[in-house]
């Protein structure tokens, strides 16, 4: 045994750069998962903690809004009817028209559910008490920091988030509301948290990805809703974080094709150095458990750097305001499982790569399944998971049937190609010979590139939705934000001004849930702005694609939505305009269908001359120093960096398998460069320079990186299409014109080239500086 242990650590130090590579490569796979967790995890339970509804689970809520039909539901649940659920709080929800903008307001019942955990935030222990016996508010939102309140709204403490609303018990909320005696809905809490709920402290939206719900509940004459359809937003965030966990997956999974391949390339190379030992006693169980123990302790050397890497990059980065500790012990620990499985498994792969003969039978088996997997995730589900697994199939699709299809043509091609130059012919042979040897690092480099396609094809077909959105809901003007005070009769005069509409903001309630109602002038201006053909016969209103895709509707269905105080309204869908994302439900109906004192005018559109914009937003200052005046050029410049910084992971985590692919090209092309020094030697003696041997080097890498590239380009169209097909619309509601640009299109490929080029021909020098 001790002749075994000398032996791999001579092997060892001999090599140091394919260790180093090794290590490189599992270090950024274990980094992307950890920072993918943490990220992950704070995004999904940050919309949860900090909104009081989080500790709930069921929403019935009430058509009248009368207190008595809240009264009859409790009797009922008390005499037995709901035995699932445990608690129960009426609450009411508005707007509170504050500093000329609306601003939610809920209003609970704290007493009535006296075993409830209200998340309310860092809230001191008196607060809650105050919130009983005064009439006061919680505010949360980063932007109400400065808002001034009206002296009969005492705030009692502000919390930081992104969500601004204000919290009240239910009877002062109904007192600001002026809505005395109502009651919007009950808020229900189950008995028991969801068997999954210990999945999301693991695999952070996978019960998005997965499509799992709460069970159904039931209840003559009221209709009860699982929390997360009434408040969509957690779902949202659950996505995005399926989304991205995935992604970091892919790193993980490209490294095990390295760690394969490189273990391949060590027992090949050094089969004569086993068989010696083997006759001096050492078995073959020996040799495979000093390697995966190699393996192992380089895993848990890269768990280390790459947890110290990560969490610098998390102190340093704008992605979460602080790093949880528990969260963090998680991430790593979840790094070292997926590490140390992948890594094992691909050096027991290794182990038996010559044993393992696939019979036609399972290669058409498996050629089967990836097609039935395709077209169930296509046609037969509706989930993330279904969407993903259509990703799968069609990377297995191209695994299995497209690449081996072009190998073999390019086979035949190259054994016919004989060019006249005795370098031409050594530099298509070399590279021919290179890529069949290397073809599981050539797969996963592949497969790492593919995505790169897909993802950036994607991102800039999203991108020229986006700006095709900005053009047209941004038209050269000036929005005025905290409006209630503004007299659009005055602002009509002033030179320059062209034109002035109005905006009026509430909440109703569609059968689905809540919604963000605007109310404003439909006509043809409106129309332009959210792509619609004006038609000045037709009366209706606009929605977007989250409701039309909740409620299952087209354009010509009714649409029932429900406001306080009023009758709920019935009009048609008269167009379905994109959500691009947004996370909440909107409606638009024209302000002529509901009374304005519902709604909040809380911003007006100027529409100005464009040699006047300096003098009507000076003017604007001047004569309203409480409202907010943006010129649209400046929302659009702020929209496109949010749209920019909300990409920047997935950008940094597909930019880091891309990474972790080329260590491997960069691996094997060492082994292959270390296998050809002799023949090196042999050109310099026939009088070859070493500038000649290097373009030659070079020429090699180039058309590695071109045939490697070439492969990857089918694939990445086809994620690029079920992104844009598939997982945007389940996973946000979206969707989103596949649009393949040659620019889009040749960023990725030729990053994958330039690395492709740069990792097969960095062996070169190495090898022609040190020949041992």
């Amino acid at each position: 045994m001790k002749y075994l242990v000398r032996s791999q650590w001579r092997d060892l130090i001999s090599r140091p750069l394919v260790m180093i590579a090794l290590l490189v490569n599992l270090v950024l796979a274990l980094f992307a998962i950890t920072v993918v967790h943490v990220t992950n995890h704070t995004l999904v339970h940050e919309f949860a903690e900090g909104q009081p509804q989080s500790a709930y689970h069921y929403i019935v809520p009430f058509t009248d809004n009368h207190e008595s039909s809240y009264f009859t539901f409790r009797e009922r649940w008390r005499a037995g009817d709901l035995p699932e659920i445990v608690g129960v709080v009426p609450v009411i929800e508005g707007n509170l028209e504050i500093a000329g903008r609306a601003i939610p307001l809920i209003g609970i019942d704290l007493i009535s559910d006296l075993h409830a955990s209200f998340d309310l935030g860092d809230t001191q222990p008196q607060t809650a008490t105050q919130l009983v016996t005064q009439d006061s508010v919680v505010a949360f939102g980063n932007d109400l920091a400065n808002t001034s309140f009206p002296n009969h709204i005492k705030v009692l403490e502000l919390h930081s988030g992104e969500q601004s609303l204000l919290l009240a018990d239910i009877a002062t909320a109904q007192n600001l509301l002026g809505r005395m005696g109502e009651i919007d809905a009950a808020w229900l809490r189950n008995n028991h948290e969801p068997a999954w709920g210990w999945l999301e402290h693991v695999f952070p939206g996978i019960t998005s990805g997965f499509g799992f719900t709460l069970p159904e509940l039931s209840l003559a004459d009221f209709d009860i809703k699982p929390m997360a359809v009434w408040q969509p937003t957690q779902a949202f965030a659950g996505s995005i974080a399926f989304n991205m966990g995935l992604l970091g997956l892919l790193a993980v999974l490209v490294s095990g094709f390295i760690v394969y391949e490189s273990t391949v390339r060590s027992i090949e190379r050094r089969t004569q150095e086993f068989n010696r030992l083997q006759t001096i006693g050492v078995s073959v169980l020996q040799i495979r458990s000093v390697l995966i123990l190699e393996a192992t302790a380089l895993v848990l050397f890269s768990v280390l750097i790459a947890a110290i890497l990560a969490f610098v990059f998390l102190q340093h980065s704008d992605l979460i305001s602080k790093v949880p500790k528990a969260t963090f012990l998680v991430a790593t620990s979840k790094g070292l499982v997926l590490g140390l499985s992948t890594a094992l498994i691909g050096v027991i792969l290794a182990f038996t790569r010559e044993v393992r003969k696939l019979a036609w039978i399972v290669l058409v088996f498996g050629v089967v399944l990836a097609v039935a997997m395709l077209c169930f995730g296509i046609w037969m589900t509706t989930t993330l998971v279904g969407a993903y697994l259509a990703v799968l199939a069609l990377c297995v699709l191209h695994i299995v049937v497209l690449t081996p299809t072009i190998m073999r043509f390019l086979d035949a091609l190259v054994s016919r190609i004989i060019p006249k130059s005795l370098i031409s012919r050594i530099n298509v042979r070399a590279m021919w010979q290179h890529l069949k040897q290397a073809k599981f690092a050539v797969v996963a480099f592949s497969l790492a590139i593919a995505t790169a396609i897909g993802i950036t094809l994607m991102v800039g077909s999203l991108r020229t939705d986006f700006f095709e959105l900005l053009d047209a809901r941004l038209p050269p003007g000036v929005q005025v934000r905290e409006a209630s005070s503004v007299d659009p009769a005055i602002i009509r005069q002033w030179a320059g001004v062209e034109e002035v509409r109005e905006y009026f903001r509430g909440e109703g309630n569609l059968s689905i849930g809540k919604t963000d109602v605007i109310a404003t002038s439909l006509d043809e201006f409106e129309a332009r702005r959210y792509g619609y053909e004006y038609e000045t016969d037709r009366v209706g209103v606009y929605v977007n694609e989250k409701i039309a895709s909740q409620l299952q509707v087209q354009v010509g269905d009714e649409l029932e939505l429900k406001l306080p105080d009023l009758t709920p309204i019935n009009l048609p869908i008269i167009h379905i305009f994109k959500s691009y994302g947004d996370v909440s439900r909107v409606v638009l109906l024209p302000k002529n269908q509901v009374p304005a004192s519902l709604l909040v005018r809380d911003r007006v559109l100027l529409i100005v001359h464009p040699d006047s914009f300096a003098d009507v937003e000076r003017k604007l200052q001047e004569t309203y120093p409480s409202a907010t005046v943006l010129n649209h050029r400046e929302i659009r410049e702020r929209a496109v960096q949010i749209f920019n910084r909300t990409f920047a992971l997935t950008y940094l985590i597909a930019l880091i398998a891309v990474v972790v692919a080329v260590i491997g090209l960069f691996n094997a092309a060492l082994a292959m460069q270390s296998a050809k020094s002799s023949e090196y030697r042999l050109l310099n003696t026939l009088g070859f320079s070493r500038l000649a041997l290097f373009r030659q080097s070079f020429t090699q890498s180039l058309l590695l990186g071109v045939v490697c590239c070439s492969l990857s380009v089918p694939l990445g169209i086809g994620i690029a299409w079920l992104l844009c097909e598939l997982v945007n619309p389940r996973a946000f509601h979206w969707t989103i014109n596949l649009h393949v640009a040659p620019m889009t299109l040749g960023y990725p490929l030729l990053l994958g080239m330039s690395a492709a080029a740069v990792a097969s021909v960095l062996p070169w020098f190495f090898i022609s500086n040190n020949p041992k």
